[in-house]
């Protein structure tokens, strides 16, 4: 479905003319996005009355032979378009036919689809041996330190530790790496389970020592902490170290941004950051930078923080620079801007698995910038 297709069916289900199965494909529809509070219609009702009236009015004209609502993300990925559709004509009508209409500077010749990324990963062994993971078929990939480390299904590395598996003296490390357009889970010897994004890795020892669980991190990663009162899990950054002892949280610490994150879902973390440290509570987040020998915390964006390890793309009112930074990891392209663009944000949720086209073209229609592609480069412009 296109963009116009989308928008004739939202105004048919507001006129009441739309079958089953169209209500079915507008309730699975996940091309979204989300205006500005300056482009909404105060007389289309108030945003909340209007979500929770159509998702309440989709939930029960859907057939029951539909594919069912799997969690509660998959509000999360249409939360924007149930803003949208009772509003349909109010505010698609106004962003699309009001809007002056913009100059083509761009030309889109046909190009080579993008696809989105996927599990994705090499596993670095102690000896310096690589191991490419999306070539591996299911099962044992290698032992060490008398650990069989098997991959179980696509995406998905464990470290099956027995009993009577305890580290002595030096202790080996791996290190499982995610190129750009990658994303691996894997589960460390203490059941620890850990979520990779696109560029990241993570370093770790095969067997944790008898004191502490120390791991490395460099990206983007989301923890699972297995719980051990006597044996603190440590993650550490190049800006911070997080101290815990079993819980689920979120560390955002990519090279090339200037500020590392740690999200708190559930439990309680310790981030210290030099000679200062920060104990968060469930829904804060820290944030650390190089310079600055503070830690600010304050409320998180849970949805936002983890919204790659849920399939999604989240920005609320986010700056283009930023916003590309993400997709260029994901989709593994370059980013090249022309014209006076990079003042501009965007807000929405969008899945990740969706070709770039697709992407930018509601980047496209949700702001005032252009976009085409040459090779593997992304160009923004007005």
């Amino acid at each position: 479905m296109d963009q116009e297709e989308y928008l004739k069916l939202a105004e048919k289900y507001m006129s009441g003319g739309c079958t089953p199965e169209e209500e079915a494909l507008l309730k699975a529809y996940e091309d979204h996005i989300r205006l500005s509070d300056e482009d909404w219609d105060p007389a289309g009702g108030e945003p909340g009355e209007i979500y929770n009236e159509l998702k309440s009015r989709l939930d029960n004209s859907v057939s029951r032979d539909v594919r069912p609502v799997r969690s509660v993300y998959f509000w999360m990925k249409i939360a924007a378009v149930l803003l949208i559709f009772l509003g349909a004509n109010v505010l698609i009508k106004k962003m699309v036919s009001v809007r002056p209409a913009r100059q083509e500077t761009f030309s889109k010749p046909p190009v080579a689809s993008i696809v989105p990324g996927g599990n994705n990963a090499y596993l670095t062994l102690s000896d310096g041996v690589k191991i490419p993971l999306n070539d591996r078929q299911n099962g044992t990939v290698t032992t060490e330190q008398g650990i069989n480390i098997d991959k179980t299904r696509d995406g998905l590395l464990v470290y099956h530790a027995g009993e009577g598996n305890e580290a002595t003296g030096s202790n080996h490390y791996n290190t499982i790496t995610t190129p750009a357009g990658g994303q691996y889970q894997v589960v460390l010897s203490d059941s620890t389970r850990v979520w990779l994004n696109a560029g990241s890795s993570l370093k770790f020892p095969v067997l944790f020592d008898q004191q502490s669980r120390q791991v490395e991190v460099t990206g983007e990663a989301y923890f699972e902490v297995s719980g051990d009162k006597k044996r603190p899990f440590i993650v550490k950054t190049d800006k911070s170290e997080i101290v815990v002892l079993g819980t689920h949280f979120n560390v955002s610490a990519y090279q090339d941004d200037p500020v590392t994150t740690t999200t708190l879902l559930e439990g309680a973390v310790n981030v210290k950051h030099g000679a200062v440290s920060a104990i968060l509570k469930p829904g804060q987040k820290s944030s650390v930078t190089a310079d600055d020998p503070r830690i600010t915390v304050e409320k998180a964006d849970i949805q936002a923080a983890v919204a790659w390890k849920n399939g999604l793309f989240i920005f609320r009112d986010e700056n283009i620079v930023s916003v590309m930074k993400k997709v260029a990891r994901w989709y593994n392209v370059e980013v090249d801007y022309r014209g006076d663009v990079k003042n501009k944000s965007f807000g929405g949720t969008v899945s990740r698995f969706q070709n770039i086209t697709e992407f930018l073209d509601i980047l496209e229609l949700a702001g005032e910038i252009q976009y085409k592609i040459e090779g593997r480069k992304v160009i923004i412009g007005k």
